[in-house]
């Protein structure tokens, strides 16, 4: 037992020479290729877009909030299709920040809590999204998630929805917390489902735009949906 264990340790010191022998040996140019390419590899961990999606929280502490969950869970589909839907004042569970709201619709102001500087600037805002000129900007999950009560939210990966239509090859969607999007059905047989083919729990919330999105992490990559007439030049 005693020569096998002698045996071990000289080969354990024998490896550990020859590694030290081959790092001692690595010229700059190896070191320097050793280092680019876990840059490259580390890069393309992270060069997926990626949007924050989060059921709507309609108003805080109220039982309306429950009824977003009556058939479960929410599943958002991959392939889901986001749309540019303008501001959000309070994030992305409650876009227009119904929780300080006034609760008389009588009421002068909308926001009676907030500084009439800040509230005249969202709707200023306000109207500014509603204007037709606004982006016709999209964005389509690559990854399917789930919402409940618990954890409304969620991180997906995210691309540009370019159609004949949408979207514009080349661009780049920035991370904006202000920015927010509003889901639209699901991509599937070259056209976006609204009814068919989608989880009951995700359809019911998307007919009451309840679950919106803003993006986290850069979208540079995008997602080619054209119609099958222009695929083959028709």
């Amino acid at each position: 037992m005693d020569n096998i264990s002698g045996q071990d340790a000289v080969q354990g010191k024998a490896s550990k020479l020859d590694k030290d022998k081959k790092l001692s040996n690595a010229t700059p140019k190896h070191i320097a290729l050793a280092i680019i390419s876990w840059l490259v590899c580390f890069s393309a961990a992270h060069a997926t877009g990626q949007a924050k999606i989060c059921a709507q929280r309609v108003a805080f502490n109220s039982s309306d909030y429950t009824q977003e969950y009556e058939y479960g869970p929410i599943i958002v589909p991959e392939r889901a299709v986001f749309e540019w839907a303008g501001h959000s004042f309070a994030g992305p569970e409650d876009i227009r920040d119904t929780l300080h709201m006034a609760s008389d619709p009588e009421s002068e102001r909308t926001w009676p809590s907030i500084p009439i500087a800040e509230e005249k600037r969202r709707h200023e805002l306000t109207q500014e999204d509603t204007a037709p000129r606004h982006p016709l900007t999209t964005i389509i999950t690559l990854k399917e998630a789930t919402l409940t009560y618990s954890h409304p939210c969620a991180l997906v990966p995210v691309s540009l929805f370019v159609t004949n239509d949408w979207g514009e090859e080349g661009k780049t969607i920035n991370p904006d917390n202000i920015i927010v999007y509003q889901a639209d059905g699901v991509w599937g047989n070259d056209h976006i489902l609204t009814e068919e083919g989608t989880p009951k729990s995700f359809e019911a919330n998307v007919q009451s735009g309840n679950i919106n999105a803003i993006i986290t992490r850069p979208v540079t990559e995008y997602f080619p949906a054209y119609s099958k007439e222009m695929q083959s030049g028709k």
